[in-house]
């Protein structure tokens, strides 16, 4: 009995119980980051709105000139 209460109470790196500590600690820190960025996308279209709305027109500009120097070439 006591034996095997030894071994139950030794956690081996690749036994079942680490496998699911494992998995809901990165599955909270998953939900954390997934929290915090959108928090941060919140507050960053509430207040810098413009902000975002130009650096995307900026950036489809870039890519749809970008578009149009492939096409020329071929």
């Amino acid at each position: 009995m006591h034996t095997a209460h030894k071994r139950l109470s030794f956690v081996s790196p690749f036994s079942f119980p680490f496998f699911c500590a494992l998995f809901f600690f990165l599955l909270l820190l998953f939900l954390i980051g997934f929290c915090a960025c959108f928090f941060f996308l919140v507050i960053v279209v509430r207040f810098d709105y413009l902000f975002i709305f130009h650096f995307f027109n900026q950036y489809i500009l870039r890519f749809s000139t970008f578009e149009s120097l492939c096409t020329k070439k071929k």
